[in-house]
């Protein structure tokens, strides 16, 4: 989920197509293809450096990154909150449990 709205994010649809050909199953390798490619097609001469040699676009891939974090983390917030949720029922559970068997 969080790979396909990255590549989704990219808004190029030359390098979501070069990524998704070499078919990451994970956020972390999507991320880690473009990374590679984005330095290939600086090897390549591509036309997405300044004169002084930094990204044009560095600042659109940082704040994918950012934009990946913060889903991780609401994703993470909210796989926590069903954990404790089902704590709390399976505790519910184990107490009527001991009850019925007390009597």
């Amino acid at each position: 989920m969080t790979r396909d709205s990255f590549l989704e994010a990219l808004r190029d649809p030359v390098l979501r197509l070069r990524i998704l050909e070499r078919e990451p199953s994970t956020l972390d390798e999507a991320l880690k293809v473009a990374c590679r490619l984005e330095e290939l097609g600086r090897a390549d001469g591509e036309e997405s450096w300044d004169e002084v040699d930094r990204r044009k676009d560095k600042n659109r891939v940082m704040a994918l990154q950012t934009d990946s974090n913060k889903l991780a983390d609401e994703r993470m917030s909210r796989l926590e909150a069903k954990l404790e949720e089902y704590k709390g029922q399976l505790e519910a559970y184990r107490h009527r449990e001991e009850m019925r068997n007390c009597t």
